[in-house]
């Protein structure tokens, strides 16, 4: 899947709408705990990302958030294409790592201050009632005091 992605994409990925090709080839056969099509998630964060004022950038960053995290996409494979380094610093930022606790991906992400308005985007995305809703009750609930935390870590920074 990746190998047909990354060969599709001839031209640079420098502008949202490339950023959002490349999310929809790596996100393209994935769905999401629903069952939704997982690329979905990325095009919605990019857009709340924008209703928030969020730059050109940031809105790359928001399509491309889980790439690295979700896909067997690397930050240097975003490099190779094109990707400008301020987005692949963000997403870099957005992607916790094998064996990171949430408080400690929390706390790096905070250093990219420029990734944390991508990140509630994110999280304003995963927590909206009609995406929970898709969940059983208990998922609902541990994913709601996750969010919760995580914004209130996000708020200190």
């Amino acid at each position: 899947m990746w190998a047909e992605a990354y060969d599709y994409l001839t031209a640079p990925v420098d502008t949202i709408s490339a950023a959002t090709k490349l999310a929809a080839a790596v996100h393209r056969e994935q769905v999401d705990k629903s069952g939704a099509p997982y690329v979905e998630h990325a095009y919605a964060t990019a857009r709340i990302a924008l209703e928030d004022g969020a730059s050109e950038h940031q809105q790359m960053a928001g399509l491309l958030h889980d790439a690295v995290e979700d896909t067997p996409c690397t930050l240097e494979q975003l490099r190779d294409l094109g990707v400008p380094e301020p987005v692949v610093v963000m997403v870099d930022a957005l992607t916790r790592r094998d064996g990171e606790s949430h408080p400690e991906y929390l706390a790096r992400l905070i250093e990219t201050p420029e990734a944390v308005p991508v990140k509630r985007a994110d999280i304003q995305h995963n927590q909206s009632p009609d995406r929970l809703a898709r969940l059983d009750s208990a998922t609902q609930d541990r994913l709601r005091g996750k969010y919760e935390a995580a914004l209130a870590a996000l708020s200190r920074s």
